[in-house]
């Protein structure tokens, strides 16, 4: 190569230089942004620590009995510890009536309240502010230019790590004055510098590189504060899951596990990289957990991620050069699955349903992927000969509960065959304590058979040491920091002189079903007050730009509140609407206006839909269940809710819906007891079986009593009244 010319060589260096230093500047703007990221979001937690602080009495002082004279506290004009702690030492001491050994008590204790304050305080972006506009927008750039940086890092990493040391030398070619006065070592050097940074940038890596600046400069500058808010509005989860890595914003991941367990799960070296999502803290140790353990039942509280730590666990071992996933859900939520498995994986997704279940069938034993189907499915496709599954996943595996039904004879075939298996459910407290031992007994014999013997125990944390390698629960309220408020309501109404009618006229009937109806029986529904009640709430949220979720068990009162709130109505979803029809009405629910409602049979719409669109809950009856409550809430409240959750539940006073509701309160004490505690034994469960096997009459006595209907009025309907029980 001829000696370059100062200009070549000037040309060269400039380029150079320009190109490296827009690539320190992509690499410096991780950082950047972090630490913009952690400012921001400790203020944001010294701002609800000090609210906490501001909601506090100053009685709190005294309630270890330190004998500190709240009342002279109170003449100084002192009502809460945070108007103290932001006094100074110097200040206290000035307080008149308080002693050195009083002043001394004084500061441990507001101390000790900050000290808790800071520990429990939660960030919740909810409101838009300054501060929470800044911390969107900063961790939706780190978001959205991750993979720029990963490809700057790249080339950064690939570089001649001596390549300022070679700039510098080539620098001296640009100048003729300098080159005259070099050494001819010196100029060598400088010869070879530039052909080392000549082939650098005739490999492309400069022009790489401003390619990468631009696009990086060119997101940052789209991503408007507008734009960010709207998009966290929208999904507000991979900004919780991002700030969750950075911050350290999370709760307990492994509730009730023994140590050793947990140390050896954390230590598990989970590969997300075929994951287009990032995973919570609590969805990293599922997921590792379910790897782990290799045959799990995991009972994560609905609206935790139970499918993103499923999908992790598959991205993992296809990574690893596993093929074969297989999931078993029910025909509700099985286009629920294919749509996370697209939105969330690399994966290949295979719906194997319907009339072509044989021909996906056979594509899928060929390609592999995550074949996704349904119990009835696998009860006709039995597991070829030779076939290994990597892992089986059951959703919603309660649905598994009779030995001697089809489904479950199909699911213990395809189990046997598979490495790994696991079984998902956001409800196990619909469970019997033997349903529970024959799940685990399902996935490891053993482990069910030492834990037969404790179904009456009452020591509830040593059932779940027993369970922990086989079952994992967390509920929001461990894991969820973040979550908005959830507020329920019970809006009692008042019956007027129509509704009484028609409702005398049901429990004289004897018909439990139409006595349930309740206020929505009426003739004309201007006479329900329920109705009132509901257009009300409507249209508050229509003014906050909130969307509504209305539930009933009943598909007339669907119907009839459909024609009572005309077109602002989406649906309604019943159990009659295909799976694939059920998400096209979510999205175009999530698209409407600001005051749209979606209808919904509790039964059907409860379950397996995610509609964070809404943000206010209507149920229009109490039901039986609290499950069924449940369920239908968290359709609402779950991860990825930007809004505090109202739930209103419409109640008439005086009527079947107050029994109903007591019923359902001390239920729901029973259920909660044995779902958390696992403490409940079969005796109490059986006695339950019988109670609400008799709710029904008793109730319907209670009433016609209450509203002065003899017996020789009523003529009892058995068939009206309505198997839930």
């Amino acid at each position: 190569m001829e000696q370059p010319t100062a200009i070549q060589a000037a040309e060269l260096y400039h380029s150079v230089s320009d190109a490296e230093e827009k690539l320190s500047a992509v690499l410096g703007a991780e950082n950047v942004l972090i630490t913009r990221i952690r400012t921001v979001y400790r203020s944001l937690q010294q701002e609800a620590m000090l609210h906490i602080l501001e909601i506090t009495s100053v009685d709190e002082l005294n309630s270890g009995g330190q004998g500190i004279p709240v009342a002279t506290l109170r003449r100084a004009g002192y009502e809460n510890v945070r108007q103290l702690a932001e006094l100074s030492v110097r200040q206290l001491d000035q307080l008149a009536g308080i002693g050195d050994a009083t002043l001394e008590k004084v500061i441990l204790r507001v101390q000790e309240i900050a000290r808790h304050a800071r520990d429990v305080a939660r960030v919740r972006i909810e409101e838009r502010t300054k501060d929470t506009e800044a911390l969107v927008r900063n961790v939706m750039i780190l978001q959205d230019t991750k993979e720029l940086m990963l490809d700057a890092a790249a080339i950064s990493a690939a570089k001649d790590p001596k390549l300022k040391e070679q700039l510098a030398e080539e620098e001296r070619m640009t100048s003729p004055m300098t080159w005259r006065t070099l050494s001819q070592e010196e100029r060598e050097r400088s010869f070879v510098a530039y052909r080392i940074l000549l082939d650098w940038q005739e490999a492309g890596a400069p022009d790489t590189i401003r390619r990468i600046y631009t696009e990086f400069a060119e997101r940052e500058k789209s991503l408007t504060q507008d734009l960010c808010w709207e998009r966290f509005q929208k999904n507000t989860a991979p900004v919780y899951a991002l700030l969750e890595n950075l911050v350290g914003a999370s709760g307990p991941v492994s509730q009730g596990l023994p140590e050793e367990i947990v140390k050896e799960i954390q230590a598990f070296p989970l590969d997300t990289s075929l994951m287009k999502a990032t995973l919570r803290n609590y969805q990293e140790f599922g997921t590792k957990y379910i790897l782990h353990q290799k045959r799990t039942l995991l009972g994560d509280e609905m609206g935790l991620g139970k499918t993103m730590q499923a999908l992790a666990a598959m991205a993992h071992l296809s990574s690893e050069k596993k093929t074969h996933f297989l999931v078993v859900c029910p025909v509700s939520v099985l286009v629920n699955w294919i749509r996370e498995i697209e939105q969330h994986t690399q994966l290949s997704a295979s719906e194997i349903y319907g009339n072509d279940r044989e021909q996906e069938f056979s594509n899928w034993l060929r390609n592999g992927g995550i074949a996704v189907t349904t119990f009835e499915t696998v009860t006709k496709l039995a597991p070829p000969e030779g076939l290994l599954l990597d892992l089986l996943v059951v959703d919603e595996a309660h649905y598994v509960k009779n030995p001697e039904a089809e489904r479950t004879k199909g699911l213990v075939r395809y189990a046997a065959v598979a490495d790994r298996v696991l079984f998902m459910t956001g409800t196990p407290l619909e469970n019997r304590v033997d349903e529970m031992i024959f799940l685990i007994g399902m996935l490891n014999t053993e482990k069910a058979e030492e834990i037969r013997g404790m179904k009456e125990l009452s020591m509830a944390p040593e059932f779940r040491e027993k369970v922990a390698p086989v079952y994992l629960r967390r509920t929001r309220e461990d894991v969820l920091k973040e979550l908005p408020e959830k507020v329920e309501k019970e809006e009692w109404c008042r019956l007027g002189e129509k509704e009484l009618e028609a409702y005398r006229a049901s429990l004289a009937e004897g018909n439990f079903a139409n006595v349930r109806r309740v206020s929505w029986n009426v003739d004309d529904l201007a006479d329900s007050v329920k109705a009132r009640r509901l257009l009300e709430i409507v249209e508050e949220a229509k003014e906050e730009k909130r969307k509504v979720l209305v539930f009933s068990f009943f598909l007339d009162t669907i119907q009839r509140v459909r024609e009572l709130l005309g077109d602002r109505v989406f649906g309604p979803i019943s159990g009659s609407v295909p799976a694939e029809k059920r998400q096209e009405l979510v999205d175009q629910f999530a698209a409407g206006p600001d005051g749209s409602v979606l209808l919904c049979q509790i039964v059907a719409g409860g379950v397996g839909l995610n509609i964070q669109a809404a943000s206010v809950v209507v149920l229009l009856e109490p039901q039986w269940k609290p499950s069924i409550e449940t369920q239908a809430i968290s359709r609402v409240y779950r991860m990825g809710q930007a809004r505090s959750v109202e739930v209103f539940r419409l109640l008439a006073e005086k009527t079947v819906d107050e029994h109903v509701l007591r019923i359902l309160k001390g239920k729901s004490e029973i259920f909660d007891g044995f779902a958390d505690e696992s403490s409940v034994g079969e005796a109490s469960m059986e006695l339950l079986e019988d109670q609400m096997k008799n709710a029904m009459t008793k109730i319907l006595e209670e009433e016609r009593k209450n509203h002065h209907i003899s017996p020789e009025e009523s003529s009892e309907d058995a068939a009206g009244q309505e198997q839930e029980v």
